[in-house]
């Protein structure tokens, strides 16, 4: 079987699945950014860094991760592309959805089913902000945390099946 893993800064959670498949005789890769460690049996393909933004995109932007986000994924999807055209494409794709780097995944290798691992889903209430009285979350900090989950809906669209780690996440309100 050739198993596909993607992630943006190494195994990641994926290090103890990864590690089995590869010992009980899969074809394991892993296309990722950064390289956190090495497993045996386990080959690494680098993805091109994400280039630093582009002149006149103000950061503060709400607009400013989602882009950050898409460009993640259009380093992963022309990687894949490189590695299908030369190899074929993989049996199944487990990826983290957290940025960006699963949302096209898709649309290079339509026929290939692919897991998303669905760790954290950002809101306004109830998670990460705003559970401290003295946080003010304004219009703006709304827009932001709305714009953050930008890749993981787009992903969440695509692929077959998400994974989550915890019972917290999928007991979220998830549209």
């Amino acid at each position: 079987m050739r198993v596909l893993f993607i992630h943006r800064r190494g195994v990641g959670q994926f290090e103890h699945l990864a590690a089995n498949l590869a010992a009980s005789g899969s074809e394991v890769t892993l296309i990722t950014e950064s390289v956190d460690r090495r497993l045996p049996g386990v080959r690494i393909v680098r993805h091109r860094a994400e280039p630093p933004p582009r002149p006149g995109v103000v950061q503060s932007s709400p607009l400013a991760t989602t882009e950050h986000h898409v460009r993640i994924g259009m380093r992963v999807a022309e990687t894949l592309e490189a590695l299908v055209r030369a190899e074929g494409a993989p049996d199944i794709i487990l990826g983290h959805i957290g940025w960006g780097s699963m949302m096209f995944v898709k649309d290079v290798v339509p026929r290939s089913p692919a897991l998303g691992y669905c760790e954290f889903f950002y809101s306004a209430e109830g998670a990460d902000v705003g559970f401290d009285p003295a946080d003010v979350i304004d219009l703006d900090v709304r827009q932001r945390l709305r714009l953050r989950n930008a890749a993981q809906l787009v992903t969440l669209d695509a692929i077959e099946a998400g994974l989550s780690p915890t019972g917290w996440a999928p007991d979220r309100d998830l549209p």
